[in-house]
């Protein structure tokens, strides 16, 4: 990164500083993924936390500033132009990349600024998040007694309105339209605030940022082959990749070194005296997992102890165990949908195509989500009558349904290239018509069971004589 900022001064190409950059990317989610790995040795090695700190804050911030002068490069976003013919010098990746800095391209597109963008905030928040953890005085100190304070005052409230519709005429119509989509909203916050917070974001970062690098370096080479520049440079350096050299050669070696270490680790016994000593301080100072139960109990409960009640809010994920794997199921496959869909859009266009293409399905599978943890709850709470493969079923139906409903927008675009989801092309209802339904659905299914649930409670009630 610094030998680029070095060569800026001397005409380097922004052919060449977008692939710089795209090199750099990679160097800093090693440097993050080290971070994630080293936080319980950096927590108790504060000169060495301090020193990796500041060099990946510097990797941080030159990368950011590379990432800024690319918002002018139309050449990257060809696409997106609709057509313009770049027939000017400044348009070509051989222009020096030094002459677009603080320029600003206004006949680009809104969405031509999209990659960059996107990359600034991946970086920033992947350095954020790693450096608030490294300091168990904000994570654990701050962060995590707040999340436990709002955690107590929610369920408090839930009590209240659970009481509330456990009394008095229209229990089961109160409990499904008011008490029901309010504990699914403190449920899907609950375990989106969990995700946000476990190594399992971390990792899935990581493999993101690793993807989207890819897509960068993928949609550079396609750009530079679609236009048009009568350049020498260009095309010995797409000779000399093709041929093994030096640093082909090293790259392929160093995917030996993990193996290495990981062989290390079982011949040499001074990594287990080192990780007993860890274990050791670790006990002098709480970890987030450790302190948890213990902040959660200065607030007593309104509900009844004794409550044994499947929407009871004082209720762990212990019983909402199929609603658990419902949401998690639901996530992943949107997740691997999504990313072979941005995908499948970046390896036949630029990277920008790509993502205008899932913006209007990742905001559908999104709000999709609350609506699919209602039906799973209700399928979990309302239908333990059924067998235990007959409840699987209706959650794998349920799944199958939302997860495939934002992806008609998806087949329009795969069939229609040039067809661009927007609020006034394709209209509103047509972009959530499913979770219109699915919500009117749910209202028509509240009504008679509430009614014929009323029902059967009375009759159960009536004196035989």
């Amino acid at each position: 990164m610094i030998s680029g900022f070095v060569q800026l001064p001397q005409g380097l190409p922004s052919y060449h500083w977008m692939a710089i950059i795209d090199l750099a990317w990679f160097s800093s989610l090693t440097h993050l993924a080290c971070l994630t790995i080293l936080r319980g040795y950096l927590h108790h090695h504060s000169v060495e936390r301090m020193l990796r700190v500041i060099a990946m804050a510097c990797l941080a911030t030159l990368l950011v500033i590379a990432l800024s002068f690319t918002s002018s490069y139309s050449w990257a976003n060809v696409a997106v132009l609709q057509g313009v013919t770049l027939s000017y010098e400044e348009a070509t990746p051989t222009h020096a990349a030094i002459c677009h800095m603080g320029v600003a391209d206004f006949q680009m597109h809104l969405f031509g600024y999209l990659p960059m963008i996107f990359s600034i905030i991946m970086i920033v928040f992947g350095f954020l998040s790693r450096l608030i953890k490294l300091y168990k005085t904000v994570s654990v100190g701050f962060l995590h007694k707040t999340r436990v304070w709002l955690g107590i005052r929610a369920r408090h409230l839930l009590c209240i309105v659970f009481n509330w519709c456990c009394t008095g005429a229209g229990q089961g119509l109160k409990r499904r339209l008011l008490y029901r989509p309010l504990l699914t909203v403190y449920l899907a916050a609950r375990l989106l605030v969990d995700a946000w917070l476990s190594m399992l974001l971390e990792v899935a970062w990581l493999l993101a940022g690793f993807v989207w690098g890819s897509l960068r370096l993928m949609s550079l080479l396609l750009v530079v082959r679609q236009v048009m520049v009568d350049s020498s440079m260009i095309a010995d350096t797409d000779n000399e990749n093709k041929s093994w050299g030096f640093g082909q050669v090293v790259s392929i070696a160093l995917l030996l070194a993990p193996f290495i270490t990981f062989a290390g680790f079982f011949n040499d016994e001074s990594p287990n005296l080192g990780r007993k000593a860890e274990n050791s301080h670790d006990n002098s100072f709480p970890l987030e997992d450790q302190s948890s139960d213990l902040m959660e109990v200065p607030l007593m409960s309104p509900c009844n102890a004794n409550t044994k009640d499947p929407e009871d809010p004082e209720n762990d994920w212990n019983d909402h165990w199929e609603l658990l794997g419902a949401a998690v199921t639901y996530l992943t496959t949107m997740s691997l949908a999504l990313a072979v869909c941005t995908f499948a859009f970046s390896s036949s266009d630029t990277i920008v195509v790509g993502l205008i293409g899932v913006r209007i399905p990742l905001v559908i599978a999104l709000l999709s989500f609350f609506e699919l943890m209602l039906f799973s709850l209700t399928i979990e709470v309302d239908f333990t009558g059924l067998s235990s493969r007959g409840r699987k079923a209706l959650h794998l139906v349920n799944i199958f349904l939302f997860a495939a409903s934002p992806f008609p927008i998806f087949v329009l675009q795969v069939t229609n290239p040039s067809y661009i989801p927007s609020e006034s092309g394709y209209s509103w209802f047509g972009n959530y018509w499913f979770m219109i339904l699915a919500a009117c659905f749910y209202v028509l299914y509240t009504i008679p069971r509430s009614l014929s649930d009323h029902a059967h409670i009375g009759h159960s009630l009536r004196p035989r004589v």
